[in-house]
């Protein structure tokens, strides 16, 4: 049973290896701005089913967005801070 496992194990990497970074990601990017609340950006990640995302303003990356942000502000209770 170890070596089957270890076989797929090995498949998995094979395919990784292959796998080009064009072929994983996504042209059409979702971004929010810092005026996105926390409650807005909560409803992003569940509607798109996506982890985090770029913060833009003005056409220029002023940051990077996750759950764990999310989450962290959600302990906080500042669910409409920005």
């Amino acid at each position: 049973m170890a070596e089957a496992k270890g076989k797929e194990v090995t498949k998995l990497q094979e395919l990784t290896y292959e796998l080009k970074a064009g072929d994983a990601m996504t042209r059409a990017v979702i971004t929010v701005t810092p005026q996105t609340t926390m409650a807005e950006f909560r409803e992003i990640l569940r509607v798109r089913r996506i982890s985090g995302t770029p913060v833009t303003e003005n056409g220029q990356l002023v940051g990077i967005i996750s759950i764990e942000d999310l989450i962290k502000e959600l302990a906080s209770g500042e669910i409409r801070a920005t």
